[in-house]
């Protein structure tokens, strides 16, 4: 059954709000410290090479990242305490205690070279350098790995090389150093600034950007730039003025990239860009949360396509951090505390509500009021003042809606509505739980949990239904309320106008909505996105912009006329022109993906979004579309328990062991939202693909004699036109000996010897030997036939249950004709899991689908995943609504018994009489079915039949 209470409909919907403010923690870019798999948090050194692949080093551990997997690395005999890496073409140089380390990364072989304390690694002008404690090297690796030692004056141990277009340097304990590789000396930068000794303070890290611009970084006294021409040096330090968020004096680590410098401190990252000439911040959420929180970033790296595969950072402490293109847009204020002097952040991160006056942006949240900013820098944190009003109870602080006016703002609270003017503030304690508010005609209309209200002096009258507000907005000379039972107008006199001519809005449909221009309006619903335009005599038509984007949170126009839709799944860009739908969470810079009802603006140059992990604030024109460059490769590949290689032709023995094949793509932004597929080709037949969906692994085994490819498909599956092809590897599989050439030829000679008196028997024995071979080419044809028949059952199956998996059920839906669906999910089975163990869970999955197996007549079962299952039914066979009662019951008399105890199982159903439509649609309409059911539980509701809305 279907709930008919308004209260209920309206607390099922507060509810669902409440736990997604309660979700797991939300974060900016991509930060690994959390993953199982990652080798060390620790790491002091970091490169990447050409395929793309991280590599990090912290002690004696030297590991590798593909973006699915993190693998560590050594040589035989294991390597010394590491002091650099360095990238040259196909190698990778491991400087350690011990000397020198070489991996061939075509071949996968190691070389080594033994010398004392290698410290750093660096190619200038064509040639490698390696710095060992006071003496410097050329090292040269073809076409053998060797060092030849430089004589000359050198400075005391250097800590880092530096290769710039001005010269080779080195830092040290006491500045920084140029060395004159033909003179074979070094000579100390100095430069005119006493407060750090002329630069003999302890060096850490430098780069020249752009030409002639050294920039040094000090082991903790900040950063200065030094002009080489002129000698005039700009020293950057936080307790200057106009430093921006430049918060540290410890600098370890410089990269330019493009228009910015990325710099490395142990207060996080910051970047100086050109634009502007000012720091900005960098940094994941968590680590602003408490001002001094020293956050170490040791290393930083790129790539040569840095919008492709981002910015890395090695974390001391947490491991590795990916930065994208776009987290240099999404600038986040999250809470910050106030101490030290330094400026007060957001005072809640549940941003609830944002509004625009007179050119201050005003921001609410769940639980910390209302605060105000003027200066907003972007990439920088904001001083966040604090709006008063009076209240004696707590439930004031809970803000979902700010109403700017001109002689001040209404609040919308969780204790009613609140005014504020010059005089002070005024609650209106009639309501509580106010949600929205409009001005129309001098009156103030306020949307609550009980209905619509509207001032009529300092008393609040009731105006229409007493159903639940959840959007307000005004529209012209109306006010427009999307409420739990639809959308209502009104005049300003309290008179209601019909509603706008087009689709029937559900029950409980979230409304929200954003104006163009003055006279198009878009209304965000459960029904996708909808496009309201006015006609004469106040009459307005509804037309479907867009269903597939549905239960949107808030929503906004920019100035490219686009729309920014706020959803529980990250924020959606969407241009009614091209019909282009482009989805950003956190791997796109955000601080996560649950955005709240109402909280996003846009103040005609920048958008403001809220949402469960605080406030961004970027300019939308600067965020690039999702996109994904794909390139599949093999990372390694064995041939049974041998040793891990890389290679792209592999000859096997006729009867081989299994080759093991891992694959990677190098898209990091969304690696598990990546599908694999691979094929088999050989000269004889075309296989047929075969997919591996987001595991890239697979196995070869039992290959027939010849010569085969493989070739590998990657897409990402929220990317349009993403998939990415390639032969990655070229097999030849021997013959056995019998059907060698030499073999057969060898046997004639010897017959032929023998004489021509036993030509008789010659001609009966070749006969039984071709029968022989021709018997063995079948079996082993058959057999292979019967592992890809196998495959092709696997890849349509749910291994627990045996049931049919969702792709078979959606081939089936394709070609089915008048047939019905049942949706049914298990009800509290979480329960049963958590309780007994998911062991004791699929015992009771296999026994639900025997149940759903025996039943007939049925066309297909089968699991869609966790513990819901689809049953699909001829119509002309048996009556759905009965079939679905028969195994409501049914499931009831499971006789299920956990150990001692014996367990109750219960299911809901949603009924699909007649699925008609495309497997999606059908699909989607008995899964609304189904949540109606789940609500209740151990139930049946049925859905509806066919769709009446018009094609997007």
């Amino acid at each position: 059954m279907i709930p008919n209470s308004v209260v209920g409909r309206v607390f099922v919907i507060l509810l669902s709000a409440t736990l997604m403010c309660c979700a797991s923690a939300l974060r900016a870019a991509i930060s690994y410290a959390l993953d199982p798999d990652i080798p060390t948090l620790n790491p002091t050194h970091m490169v990447r090479d050409r395929a793309g692949r991280v590599w990090l080093a912290e002690r004696e551990n030297l590991s590798w990242f593909d973006g699915h997997r993190f693998q560590t690395e050594q040589p035989d005999d294991g390597l010394g305490n590491i002091t650099d890496l360095s990238i040259q073409g196909d190698r990778l140089l491991v400087a350690h205690e011990g000397g020198v380390a070489v991996l061939d990364l075509a071949a996968w072989r190691w070389q080594r070279l033994a010398t004392q304390s290698a410290l750093a690694i660096e190619s200038h002008a064509g040639r490698l350098y390696l710095a060992s404690d006071a003496a410097l090297g050329e090292l040269t690796l073809a076409p053998t790995l060797s060092l030849t030692p430089l004589t000359g004056q050198w400075p005391e141990r250097v800590l880092d090389l530096h290769s710039l277009p001005s010269g080779l340097y080195g830092t040290s304990a006491t500045g920084y150093w140029r060395y004159d590789l033909e003179a074979r000396t070094a000579e100390k930068l100095r430069f005119n600034a006493p407060a750090l000794d002329n630069g003999e303070r302890y060096a850490w890290s430098m780069t020249e950007w752009p030409a002639g611009q050294l920039w040094l970084g000090f082991w903790d006294d900040a950063l200065v730039r030094l002009d080489l021409k002129t000698g005039k040096h700009d020293w950057f330090h936080p307790q200057q003025r106009d430093t921006g968020a430049l918060r540290s004096t410890s600098i370890y680590d410089l990269l330019p990239l493009g228009d910015r410098l990325i710099i490395a401190t142990n207060r996080g990252l910051v970047y100086f860009e050109t634009s502007c000439a000012c720091f900005k911040s960098l940094n994941l959420p968590r680590w602003d949360a408490v001002d001094g929180s020293g956050v170490i970033i040791d290393d930083l790296a790129s790539a040569e396509q840095p919008d492709q595969h981002g910015l890395w950072a090695s974390v001391l402490g947490e491991g590795l951090a990916r930065f994208d293109r776009n987290d240099f847009y999404f600038s986040n204020q999250v809470r910050v505390e106030s101490v030290s002097g330094a400026p007060r952040g957001l005072s809640n991160n549940m941003v609830r509500a944002l509004a625009l006056r007179q050119n201050e942006l005003y921001v609410g949240s769940y639980g910390g009021g209302v605060q105000m900013a003027q200066q907003r820098p972007i990439g920088q944190l904001w001083a966040m003042g604090e709006v008063e009003y009076a209240s004696q109870r707590i439930e004031a602080r809970y803000l979902w809606h700010i109403l700017p006016r001109a002689d001040g703002l209404a609040l919308s609270t969780g204790d009613g509505l609140v005014t504020i003017d010059a005089e002070g503030s005024v609650a209106l304690d009639s309501i509580k739980s106010a949600r929205c508010a409009v001005e129309l005609d001098g009156r103030l209309w306020v949307g609550t949990t009980r209905g619509v209200f509207r001032t009529d002096g300092s008393a609040l009258v009731p105006i229409g239904p007493p159903a639940a507000v959840l959007s307000c907005a005004r529209v012209g000379d109306h006010a427009w309320f999307g409420q739990s039972d639809g959308l209502r107008r009104f005049r300003g006199d309290g008179t209601e106008l019909p509603p706008p001519r087009g689709p029937d809005l559900e029950q409980s449909s979230l409304i929200v909505f954003a104006q163009h221009h003055g006279t198009t309006t878009w209304l965000a619903t459960n029904q996708g996105v909808l496009r309201a335009s006015p006609g004469q005599d106040q009459d307005w038509s509804l037309d479907v912009e867009n269903a597939a984007i549905d239960r949107a949170m808030s929503i906004a126009v920019d100035g490219s006329q686009r729309l920014w839709l706020g959803t529980s799944q990250g924020l959606i860009r969407y241009d009614p022109g091209s019909r282009r739908v482009d989805r950003f969470d956190a791997a796109d810079g955000l601080f996560g993906r649950e955005m709240n009802i109402g909280a996003l603006l846009f103040d005609g140059q920048y958008m403001h979004v809220g949402g469960n992990g605080g406030l961004a604030t970027f300019e939308p024109d600067r965020i690039a579309a999702r996109s994904a460059r794909l390139t599949p490769r093999i990372e390694r590949l064995r041939v049974g328990t041998g040793p891990w290689a890389r290679t792209s032709r592999l000859s096997l023995p006729a009867q081989h062991a299994p080759v093991y094949l891992e694959f990677a793509s190098n898209d990091y932004a969304r690696p598990r939202q990546l599908r694999y597929s691979v094929r088999l080709l050989s000269e004889s037949r075309t296989g047929e693909w075969v997919s591996l969906g987001a595991h890239p692994d697979f196995m070869l085994e039992r290959l027939p004699a010849g010569q085969h490819r493989l070739e590998v498909q990657v897409l990402a599956n929220d990317v349009a036109d993403s998939a990415a092809q390639a032969t990655l590897l070229h097999l030849n599989v021997a013959a056995m000996w019998y059907q060698r050439t030499s073999t057969i030829m060898l046997a004639l000679l010897t017959l032929l010897g023998v004489g021509f008196g036993f030509g008789s028997w010659r001609a009966r024995w070749l006969a039984v030997q071709r029968a022989t071979l021709e018997r063995k080419i079948a079996e082993q044809t058959t057999e292979l036939r019967a592992r890809n028949a196998e495959l092709q059952r696997l890849a349509v199956t749910d291994p627990l249950t045996g049931l049919a998996n969702r792709r078979q059920l959606f081939e089936v839906l394709s070609a089915a004709e008048n047939v019905a669906i049942l949706a049914l999910d298990l009800d509290h089975f979480k329960r049963i899991n958590d309780t007994f163990g998911h062991a004791a869970g699929d015992r009771i999955l296999q026994q639900f689908a025997g149940l759903l197996t025996s039943y007939e007549p049925k066309r297909l079962a089968a699991r869609t995943g966790g513990e819901e299952f689809v049953l699909v039914l001829d119509r002309n066979a048996v009556d759905p609504l009965k079939a679905a009662q028969q195994i409501l019951t049914q499931t009831r008399s499971l006789p299920i018994h956990l150990g001692e105890k014996k367990v109750s199982l219960t299911v809901s159903i949603g009924v699909l009489p007649s699925a008609n439509g495309a497997p999606d649609e059908s699909m989607r309409r008995a899964d609304d079915a189904l949540y109606r059911a789940k609500q209740w539980r151990d139930t049946i509701v049925v859905g509806i039949e066919s769709d009446s809305r018009s094609a997007p």
